[in-house]
């Protein structure tokens, strides 16, 4: 009974922080709009093996998100390919099944208090909810790697007189099979953790129960159809993706503050009472899950904030394992400092998440939402509470952190960020045009932008409608015989209008809008005008 309880309380605490801005948000440039809209081209084009933003390829993205937002699209949304809800579909999904299976895992390897706790923290971490409104494969690739990491807990633990270990095994290579569809960083984490054990145990039982040479050869045979069909499609041999990020070691640290919150305030706590029973075969799993990985990731010059996602569920573990069991007393000085450094990081991070909800939307709208200053007035309150019980109350910590969680994000994403025109700029042009002009633009006549096209633009209007002309050329080559709507900075306004009048055509003013270019970093005032 308890544990069915614990199990409804997590799913349903879940879907409350999952599920806000899903269906109201528009598309976020740049990588989640490119996803979306190469999904969109391949429900249009029916084409699985292809995937394209125009007439471009893809051919360093992985096709596993794309085939499950396509499909998603087709299924949930078949007449209207613009809604941006289906192809987010996949990473709500996903994190929903990270936070189950962290919870299964947890519950089987340590306790149901553990279990619910770790859920708990996992669900209401700010890179989760995020990544899990996001159409990309962050949250997607979480789930089916926390799924291998848990087929490979299973294998590594003693085996039982009537055990059968085979469904675990093949679970252990299909996840990891379907991770690298997903992306190609998936293996690293499963090997990284073995190598990692095999080095610890003084042992290579690690590798033996995983039977690696069945398992690379399985791998080998499902990954060499898909680039062979792949290759057939494109003529192309760039499978994998190529990252421009670089970022010295200490970035993914320095962030964990705002990543892991709201439960990062126990971090010390868990490593120190990891280290502490680092004897348990649970609690080192989870090192060797954590450690390895963290280091391979934070010496490559690619640094993405979502990069260690994957490494979050074992580190709630050991937070939820030391919430229940650790005792701040029997630490050492410097793990008592480190624990008080946490809480005042944790403290200025959390006033700054409220007042950036505060201030942000102020910014960009000159608004301020009175109902949302009552949720960030209540979070306040909140924290003072945490604060109070923090030493000697951590479950009701845990709880009161969880609600925080949902009263500052879930009405920011549900509520405030749809309202902020500013960050849509691509979906502002794209109801200016359909509500008072919806026929103005085709594939014969498409809008002329002097700007980059975004995949968010792209994808509201429709590639074949839209086409990029640098704005040395856009006034050279005008359509005479019908009007021509244009987008362009505010900034070379005057220079167009000048090109047409010059070429003595009509000349009209739709529209400007002010936001922010956020690919860019940068404000950005367009205008939208009509020429013929």
């Amino acid at each position: 009974m308890k544990q069915t309880r614990s199990l409804l309380i997590v799913i349903l605490f879940s879907l409350l922080v999952f599920a806000p801005g899903i269906t109201r948000i528009p598309l976020i440039d740049h990588d989640s709009a490119v996803f979306a809209q190469a999904s969109k081209q391949m429900a249009e084009r029916q084409s699985p093996w292809q995937t394209k933003i125009q007439d471009k390829t893809q051919n360093n993205k992985q096709p596993g998100v794309h085939w499950l937002q396509a499909s998603a699209v087709k299924w949930l949304s078949p007449n209207h390919l613009n809604a941006p809800w289906p192809y987010r579909l996949p990473s709500l999904l996903g994190a929903l099944l990270a936070v189950l299976l962290t919870f299964a895992f947890a519950k089987k390897y340590f306790t149901l208090r553990t279990a619910t706790i770790s859920a708990l923290l996992l669900a209401s971490s700010i890179l989760l909810i995020v990544e899990a409104h996001l159409a990309t494969t962050a949250a997607m690739l979480l789930g089916i790697i926390v799924l291998m990491q848990g087929a490979l807990w299973r294998l590594y633990q003693p085996p039982s007189a009537d055990q059968n270990n085979l469904p675990w095994l093949l679970t252990f290579w299909g996840a990891m099979a379907a991770g690298i569809f997903i992306s190609p960083v998936a293996p690293i984490f499963a090997f990284a953790t073995i190598a990692f054990l095999c080095s610890w145990d003084r042992s290579w039982h690690c590798l033996k129960i995983i039977k690696l040479p069945f398992g690379l050869l399985f791998l080998f045979a499902i990954i060499a159809v898909w680039m062979h069909a792949f290759n057939l499609s494109f003529h192309a041999r760039d499978f994998f993706p190529k990252f421009t990020h670089s970022i010295p070691p200490g970035f993914y640290f320095i962030l964990l503050p705002l990543t892991l919150w709201p439960g990062v305030l126990f971090f010390w706590h868990g490593a120190i009472h990891a280290w502490q029973q680092r004897s348990q075969p649970a609690i080192r799993f989870c090192i060797a899950w954590i450690v390895p990985s963290w280091i391979l990731f934070a010496l490559t010059p690619i640094k993405l904030p979502q990069m260690l996602l994957p490494v979050y569920p074992a580190i709630v573990m050991l937070i939820a394992h030391a919430i229940e069991h650790f005792d701040t007393a029997s630490s050492p000085r410097w793990g008592r400092f480190l624990m008080s450094f946490m809480t005042i990081v944790w403290a200025v991070v959390s006033f700054g998440l409220i007042w950036l909800m505060v201030l942000v939307p102020y910014y960009l709208t000159r608004e301020v939402c009175i109902a949302h200053t009552l949720i960030s007035s209540a979070l306040m309150i909140l924290t003072g509470i945490i604060l109070q019980y923090k030493a000697h109350k951590p479950m009701r910590s845990v709880l009161l952190m969880s609600l925080a969680s949902f009263l500052l994000l879930a009405p920011t994403l549900q509520f405030r960020v749809p309202q902020l025109k500013a960050l849509w700029l691509s979906h502002q042009v794209s109801e200016i045009i359909h509500s008072r002009m919806p026929h103005a633009i085709s594939e014969q006549n498409p809008l002329i932008t002097t700007l980059n096209p975004e995949a968010s633009l792209q994808f509201e209007l429709g590639p074949d409608k839209l086409k990029f002309r640098p704005i040395a050329l856009a006034g050279n080559q005008f359509k005479t015989d019908k009007p021509q709507l244009y987008l362009l900075p505010y900034k070379h306004l005057e220079r167009l209008k000048a090109a047409a009048e010059h070429a003595h055509l009509k000349w009209q003013p739709l529209a400007k809008l002010s936001g922010v270019y956020y690919s860019k970093g940068k404000l950005l005032e367009l205008s939208l005008v009509r020429i013929g």
